[in-house]
C-alpha cells in the first residue's frame, strides 16, 4: 500500500492497482488515433490490439468484483472496445474499474476461469499487467514513461515466483537477463521479457 501524507489532509492509502492506474493515465490519454497501427513491444500486436486487450481487462473488473462468473459475462467485451477513440475508451473503462476497486472489499471471492480467488490476488496480477502494458504503450508512441523505483521493486518481488506458470501458458515471453546492479525498473521489465534497449 502507498501512503500520501499531508498536514492538511488525512493519510490516504492507495492500493497498488490504483497507483498503477494513476501512472497509466497520462500515457493512455496521449494515444492518438493515427498511432493505432504502431508496432509495440508485444510480439504480433499493434497498438490497437494492445489497447483493446488492456481495455477488456479493465471492463471485466466491475463485473467480476460484482460476483459474476465469466460464463455470466460471456462475450460482452469481446469486440472492439477502442471504437476509434482511444482516449475516450480509456477514460470510460479506467474510471469504472477505479470506482469498482475503491468500493469493493478485497476479501471478496472473484470467480475466474481457473478457480475462485480473493479480489486482492486478482488485482495483484492486473496491477503488473497495467504497469507493463503502460510501458509498452509508451514505447509505441514515444512517451517518456518510467516506473517508480519503489513500485517496480515491489512488483518485481511480488511476481518473481509467478512467472513460470505464466510462461507455461504462453502468457509471458522468456525472461531477459539484466545486470545485478540494474535498476528495479529494468529488472521488472526483464522479468516480463522486455528490454530497455
Amino acid at each position: 500500500m502507498y501512503r500520501i501524507n499531508s498536514s492538511r489532509v488525512k493519510t490516504v492509502i492507495k492500493s497498488p492497482f490504483i497507483v498503477a492506474l494513476d501512472a497509466a493515465e497520462p500515457v493512455f490519454a496521449a494515444v492518438q488515433v493515427e498511432q493505432l497501427h504502431n508496432a509495440t513491444p508485444c510480439q504480433d500486436w499493434d497498438l490497437h490490439t494492445l489497447l483493446n486487450h488492456v481495455l477488456s481487462e479493465l471492463a471485466w473488473i466491475p463485473e467480476l468484483l460484482a460476483g459474476k462468473t465469466t460464463a455470466q459475462v460471456g462475450d460482452a467485451f469481446s469486440g472492439d472496445l477502442v471504437a476509434g477513440d482511444p482516449k475516450a475508451a480509456w477514460h470510460k473503462y479506467a474510471v469504472t474499474a477505479r470506482k469498482s476497486v475503491e468500493t469493493t472489499s478485497m476479501h471478496l471471492v472473484v470467480h475466474l476461469p481457473y478457480g475462485n480467488v480473493p479480489a486482492n490476488s486478482y488485482l495483484e496480477d492486473l496491477t503488473a499487467m497495467i504497469v507493463i502494458h503502460t510501458w509498452d504503450v509508451a514505447r509505441s508512441i514515444g512517451f517518456d514513461f518510467h516506473i517508480d523505483d519503489d513500485f517496480a521493486k515491489a512488483l518485481y518481488l511480488l511476481n518473481q515466483g509467478k512467472m513460470d506458470a505464466q510462461r507455461a501458458h504462453g502468457l509471458i515471453g522468456p525472461e531477459i537477463p539484466v545486470p545485478s546492479d540494474a535498476s528495479s525498473e529494468v529488472k521488472l521489465l526483464g522479468l516480463f521479457g522486455r528490454s530497455v534497449h
